[in-house]
């Protein structure tokens, strides 16, 4: 339900040509944002790396009194965000974490200084206010609440003209986001000659809302599908079951990203 509200109240504004960006008018819920001309300090870390599949987790046990103690314990809060390009929604190798205050940010900075992801050293980097980054999120969220939507809603979107009006920031982006990325998955080098219908009657016992091609090259013969389903499990079993699958009529093997993850 409540993902249903936040799209009808985002996909309204969207209808009526407000094109939704970074909040710019503060207050004490959104002090702690980056993303506002009034707040000087950084609250969030920026973080480049060409592996897709880091989570939150693994930034979590970067900290020393979390990966070594042996009770659990919760560690430095932040909400993760995985780059991906407003468009096609491919992974960007960056990845940002959103702190609640610059002061959180500084000491989750000081606690990993000196930890390894992969055997490398991590760095980070404060992201400051008006970073692409940002507003690439932002561009992201709103096609992928439109794709939810339907392929005319996703298609009429990004032919849109972005102007940011102050109505939603960061934090928000991040909340209305995940329940669609749960729901959200990618597939690549289905047949070009694939129709949405084949998509569907193929794989009718996942629950899936729609699909439509997102990407199509006739001389290479790849082709990249969006895939909304009504539920997050369907979408979660799909790519469990099927990435990596060679089905016997088709040329290639299955590559499924579910967004979430």
């Amino acid at each position: 339900m409540a993902s249903k509200d936040a799209l009808k109240r985002v996909l309204s504004h969207l209808k009526e040509g407000k094109i939704l960006g970074i909040a710019n008018s503060w207050n004490e819920k959104s002090s702690a944002s980056i993303w506002r001309p009034d707040v000087i300090k950084s609250t969030a870390l920026k973080y480049r790396s060409y592996n897709p599949s880091l989570t939150r987790d693994d930034f979590k046990n970067l900290e020393p009194n979390v990966l070594f103690n042996s009770k659990p314990i919760n560690g430095t809060d932040f909400e993760l965000i995985k780059c991906r390009d407003p468009k096609f929604f491919q992974f960007k190798d960056q990845y940002v974490l959103l702190f609640e205050n610059h002061d959180s940010m500084v000491k989750y900075m000081q606690n990993t200084s000196s930890s390894r992801i992969n055997h490398v050293r991590v760095k980070f980097t404060p992201l400051r206010m008006g970073d692409m980054i940002g507003i690439n999120y932002m561009n992201y969220v709103h096609n992928l609440l439109a794709a939810y939507d339907s392929s005319e809603t996703y298609f009429d979107m990004i032919k849109r003209k972005r102007e940011p009006i102050g109505d939603i920031d960061l934090q928000d982006l991040t909340q209305i986001a995940q329940p669609f990325e749960e729901k959200s998955a990618l597939i690549w080098d289905l047949p070009l000659e694939t129709k949405p219908i084949h998509v569907m009657d193929r794989f009718w016992f996942y629950d899936i809302k729609h699909c439509f091609k997102l990407y199509w090259d006739h001389t290479t013969g790849r082709t990249l599908y969006y895939v909304a389903f009504n539920e997050a499990q369907d979408c979660t079993k799909f790519r469990r079951n099927l990435h990596g699958c060679k089905l016997d009529d088709l040329p290639r093997k299955l590559l499924i990203h579910q967004l979430k993850g």
